[in-house]
């Protein structure tokens, strides 16, 4: 029988705690915010683990440890494809690595997932017991005591630093030698890590995303690397939160301009060619839906009308750092093919009556947002499809 509550009333270490004491099987379900985890579970001891955060998927845990280049994870994803494997088992069917270097690989992705949690405050928990998915992961069984107590010990050392750190949108430099003095300073392994990604340009949080070590393991170094002089704050970034949100905003305007340029030229292609009009606009929209997958979260109904109700969320699932390009180059994509159809049948003249008539509809939102859109290189695209 399942359960569920809030981390505010029984705290992780208390939950992991009682799943083990009771040799739970299942899948225990936490979110926090947006972030979704899922911890498996066979007789109290974990069996796996994972996370719908970008930095926490393995295919960018291997890249940051520099185990496989990109090349490496498209040729396993298009394997994956043909073989219905998953990555892990795919990688190893194509002797990328071994099993046992990626199972210790996977073992230290599920840990990392897990300790997050214990500086979660806050997360609302489900326990769907009995509940495992059907994967061909490769791991054994991790003992959860040991992960609770080394949960534990991290927490502890995180509260001794955590007040001495300064924002994750700091941005860090190397600090001059003079500044550092003539004292030999001693580096572990992980501050000289830390201390190659520091160039006066990326912030903590950008450091965080590209580092192999894990996130105590960076902080503390950042926070080592400060103590010591080595390395200095000269400014601030927008936090990713702010990006996001920011990207979030733009993709919402793309989809609404959009949807009225959309709108507007297919009402001209049903008017202008009817039945035929049908054919045409179903035949370009599936041929560019083949070329940009993202096309395949917007729907054409029945009387091809295009329906983005819900493609702004379902474009959420494109890391935020080429979410607005994809929508953006995708949506032009299509635009262009019925300009350049409307071209064909109706000459210049026709087509520059339809490219008035739409632009004409979204006028204020495009004098809105200018300045956005041109930031995003939104703009770029709509005047190359509108203006050429």
């Amino acid at each position: 029988m399942g359960f569920q509550g809030n981390l505010k009333t029984l705290k992780f270490p208390d939950l992991l705690q009682l799943l083990t004491i009771g040799s739970k099987t299942g899948t225990l379900h936490i979110k926090k915010k947006d972030v979704v985890k899922q911890i498996y579970f066979k007789n109290g001891m974990i069996i796996h683990a994972d996370s719908s955060t970008d930095k926490d998927r393995l295919e960018n845990i291997l890249l940051r440890l520099g185990k496989l280049n990109r090349d490496d994870i498209m040729r396993a994803k298009e394997v994956k494809k043909l073989t219905g494997k998953e990555l892990p088992s795919t990688i190893i069917y194509l002797n990328l690595m071994s099993k046992d270097e990626l199972a210790d690989i996977i073992r230290m992705q599920i840990e990392d997932i897990i300790f997050d949690i214990f500086s979660w405050e806050d997360g609302e928990f489900i326990f769907d017991e009995n509940v495992l998915p059907d994967t061909d992961v490769i791991i054994s069984s991790i003992n959860t005591m040991n992960i609770l107590m080394e949960g534990t010990r991290r927490i502890d050392e995180w509260n001794r630093i955590k007040d001495a750190l300064p924002p994750e949108n700091t941005v860090l430099r190397v600090a001059p030698a003079d500044f550092i003095g003539k004292q030999e300073v001693s580096l572990s392994p992980e501050e000289v890590q830390v201390l190659s990604l520091v160039d006066g340009e990326r912030s903590i949080e950008e450091i965080l995303d590209i580092t192999p070590t894990n996130r105590l393991g960076t902080m503390k170094a950042i926070y080592n690397l400060i103590m010591s002089g080595v390395i200095q704050k000269v400014g601030a970034k927008k936090t990713r939160r702010v990006r996001i949100k920011e990207t979030d905003e733009v993709v919402a305007i793309v989809v609404k301009i959009y949807d009225s340029f959309l709108r507007g030229i297919t009402d001209v292609i049903l008017s202008k060619f009817g039945r035929g009009g049908e054919k045409i606009i179903t035949k370009l929209f599936g041929s560019l839906k083949e070329k940009y997958p993202i096309l395949k979260n917007l729907h054409l109904s029945d009387d091809c009308r295009f329906d983005f109700s819900n493609f702004a969320e379902l474009s959420r699932k494109i890391p935020p750092e080429s979410r607005v390009h994809k929508v953006s180059t995708a949506l032009s994509a299509l635009l262009e093919a019925f300009i350049d159809k409307i071209n064909s049948s109706l000459g210049p003249k026709g087509r520059k009556e339809v490219v008035s008539g739409i632009l004409g509809a979204t006028e204020e939102t495009l004098k809105e947002n200018r300045e956005l859109l041109a930031r995003y290189g939104v703009w770029s695209d709509i005047t190359r499809v509108l203006e050429r």
